[in-house]
């Protein structure tokens, strides 16, 4: 449907599928939603043309030189022209291919991914019950069966397996000890807020260098937002010297 198409005519007022798309443009899609296919459309309709209706009646009682309509006029012109103004300063604005590749060089310690394990714990709550379960652990005991029919954690029903985790995302004493381990080797007993923790390293991740491909539009958006930010800032200094300013 082309957004020319003509919808209706008020006095000689054309309506068309533009000025419809427009007008759903600027509604919450709540409202949107109460108004799907062609009904809605035809109360869209309506209502363009009663605002259509209110328009023309304003204009023939000469509403438009009324001395509110004129302030708030001025007032949304002048928003326009900054807005305007301020939108045409940023669009000056662009990052390079060669700007982001040199941003990513200069800052390859900022893209690296952190150090991760996969881990799995048993939690109880006095040190006695967890040191008896650390030695059938060490004598053998499958440690997920004893996490499953001791554990106190929700992770019981996966044999205490908490996961993939880096650091920053568990209590200081459980990571301390996590990421102390070896890979398979199980923990003596650890006190945390929660209760005593035995806990079983089951993979680890060593920290990596994140490929450029995967950060370039992080970049992008960052070296954009900071050299719009300067230009912006630079001409405002400009009109500064323009335009005196006096505070009051």
């Amino acid at each position: 449907m082309s957004n020319s198409k003509l919808l209706a005519k008020v006095n000689g007022h054309e309506i068309t599928q533009k000025d419809l798309d427009f007008m759903k443009q600027s509604l919450s899609p709540e409202i949107l939603r109460s108004f799907q296919g062609s009904e809605g459309d035809k109360a869209f309709l309506g209502e363009m043309i009663n605002q259509k209706l209110m328009y023309l009646d304003a204009k023939a009682n000469k509403l438009d030189e009324n001395s509110e309509f004129k302030e708030q006029l001025a007032s949304v012109t002048e928003n326009l022209l900054t807005q305007l103004a301020i939108k045409q300063i940023l669009n000056s604005v662009s990052v390079s291919e060669e700007e982001k590749k040199a941003f990513y060089e200069e800052n390859r310690s900022h893209f690296l991914q952190g150090e991760k394990i996969e881990a799995s714990h048993i939690l109880v709550d006095s040190e006695e019950k967890a040191n008896e379960l650390y030695i059938k652990v060490e004598e053998g005991e499958d440690f997920a069966s004893l996490a499953s029919e001791h554990s106190s954690c929700p992770s019981k029903t996966s044999g205490g397996s908490l996961g993939q985790f880096g650091r920053g995302q568990m209590v200081p004493e459980f990571e301390q000890a996590a990421f102390s381990l070896e890979l398979g080797e199980v923990s003596k007993p650890v006190k945390t807020q929660f209760g005593y923790h035995l806990i079983k390293l089951t993979g680890k991740q060593e920290a990596e260098q994140l490929h450029y491909e995967s950060v370039s539009n992080d970049i992008e958006a960052n070296l954009l937002s900071q050299k719009q930010h300067q230009a912006y800032q630079e001409r405002i200094k400009s009109l500064l010297d323009k335009y005196p300013v006096e505070m009051m």
